[in-house]
């Protein structure tokens, strides 16, 4: 299931870029800002073949509230300068702006962070599932972060992840498949994700595109960055076919090459962050800092380096999203209904903030991103995904999501549960071995003897749950604060056995 938001946003781009290429406006200024400088290299590891933006946002917005109680010590949610660490954190990092003039909340970076640790989790899992197959084409994970100003002192973060090739094989920027490039902003105070294709970064605005792969054309487009905002349409376009005529055209007027040339000179020089892919499983970054290290500043920013800043439960509300898209099947159109529901905090604490971030970009992926489904009649059911969820437990330190879906496509049925356990202190998801006491081997023991009391047949299916590690165990908290340990159908049984769910007292 992956994000359905893809369609409306498809949509918007596409008559963005026949706006751009259409010729409407031959006369439109496409000078440089000029405070980019200019450059002569070209790219022949791009594909634009691929431009298509998912926009999946979770509301950020928050009332801020004034504690009157003599509580002291609890952290303000005032957000001041001299609350703030020093900018010289970012210098550490291969910033794109002036560190001097950063902007960003406590809030805003504990989404970040929380978005970063959960993208970097997701790559690793679609890695690993990679290596069962053939353990020595992948060495593991490489992730990595770029930081950039949008125009006011906010940032905006480019994450690329995917797996890391054969030593001999590619420089340490170099990637295999399965990879992601994505960028995350944040727009009126909502923190939106893009997937990008081929993209370069430079002060005041970003680059897609470039020359294909294999050198036969080029076809690139420019979107201003300012005043915190990433354009969704393009100020200027270049195209150019080499295979046959060589043609070259300029915001959708035909030029001569020279022309195009300096168009390329002036907009595609050498960007200090970028992202590529070539025609094969390959893509390549630049510029950019490891993820681990931009995290780590990050969550200093944030406040989540193990001072506890928490107060208590917070109140929150649960965003309603409702989404409605139709789908091609081989058994003609069908309508699939998308509602998802994200769970909002009314504080401004980093560590709610952060928690937020990871549940939300976990639910994108894991459930925004529908995959049509192409076979099985469904007759005269509509198509359904629908995730509903809810804070199970919340005592300043500790916060639990339960999170229930429920799907229907192609003549199948799913349902399950996710659960969610993040250290608000700490600004960490944790591990069942984080919450309950013993070694691995014991845990997992554990574990065992309770589904065996609920008529679990461990003799059949025991060595499905022996191949779990800590990390692979999906849980929550009830409103007691015990661990509530759960399993999907086909998990650790066959499927017409159902879920699972077992109850271990916490540590």
């Amino acid at each position: 299931m992956k994000k359905t938001a893809a369609f409306l946003l498809a949509l918007a781009l596409t008559l963005a870029l026949a706006a751009c290429g259409g010729g409407e406006d031959p006369a439109k200024d496409t000078s440089k800002p000029s405070d980019t400088s200019a450059g002569s290299a070209t790219d022949t590891a791009d594909d634009t073949s691929a431009d298509t933006a998912s926009d999946t946002s979770t509301d950020t917005s928050a009332d801020t509230a004034t504690d009157t109680s003599t509580d002291t010590s609890a952290d303000t949610t005032t957000d001041t300068a001299e609350d703030r660490p020093d900018p010289i954190l970012f210098k550490t990092l291969n910033y794109i702006g002036d560190t001097d003039r950063i902007a960003l909340s406590a809030r805003e970076a504990a989404r970040l962070a929380g978005v970063l640790e959960e993208e970097t989790m997701y790559v690793t899992r679609e890695v690993e599932f990679q290596q069962r197959y053939d353990p020595t084409y992948l060495l593991g994970v490489s992730a990595f972060a770029a930081l950039f100003d949008t125009g006011n002192g906010v940032p905006a973060m480019l994450f690329v992840g995917g797996g890391k090739p054969p030593e001999g094989w590619a420089g340490p920027f170099e990637l295999e498949a399965p990879y992601v490039a994505e960028i995350w902003s944040f727009v009126d105070g909502e923190l939106v994700c893009k997937p990008w294709d081929t993209v370069r970064i430079y002060e005041g605005y970003l680059l897609l595109g470039g020359y294909y792969p294999d050198g036969t054309g080029y076809d690139a487009r420019v979107y201003p960055v300012h005043d915190g905002v990433i354009d969704s349409v393009p100020s200027t376009c270049a195209a150019a076919d080499m295979l046959y005529d060589s043609t070259y055209e300029v915001d959708g007027v035909r030029v001569g090459e020279a022309a195009f040339n300096a168009w390329v000179k002036t907009w595609a020089g050498d960007s200090p962050v970028g992202f590529s892919h070539g025609s094969d499983v390959s893509a390549r970054c630049w510029g950019m800092d490891d993820a681990e290290a931009v995290l780590r500043v990050l969550k200093l920013w944030a406040g989540l380096d193990g001072t506890v800043r928490s107060r208590g439960a917070a109140p929150y509300t649960v965003q309603d999203l409702s989404i409605v898209e139709t789908l091609d099947t081989d058994f003609g159109n069908r309508n699939m209904r998308t509602f998802c529901q994200i769970v909002h905090f009314d504080t401004e604490l980093p560590g709610y903030s952060y928690a937020e971030g990871r549940a939300a970009a976990a639910l994108e992926k894991e459930h925004l991103n529908m995959d049509g489904a192409s076979s099985g009649d469904p007759g005269e059911y509509e198509y359904y995904d629908e995730i509903t969820t809810s804070v199970t437990y919340d005592d300043g330190k500790l916060l639990s999501f339960m999170s229930c879906y429920e799907y229907f496509g192609g003549g199948v049925t799913d349902h399950g549960t996710d659960g969610r356990v993040y250290d608000l202190t700490r600004g960490k998801r944790l591990t069942l071995g984080d919450l309950v006491s013993g070694q691995e081997y014991e845990i997992r023991e554990a574990v065992r003897q309770k589904l065996i009391e609920t008529g679990w047949d461990n003799d059949f299916y025991g060595s499905e749950l022996d191949r779990m590690s800590l990390e692979d165990f999906d849980f929550y908290l009830s409103p007691s604060g015990n661990v509530m340990v759960c399993f999907d159908k086909y998990e650790i049984a066959d499927g017409a056995s159902g879920e699972f769910e077992v109850e271990l007292p916490r540590a």
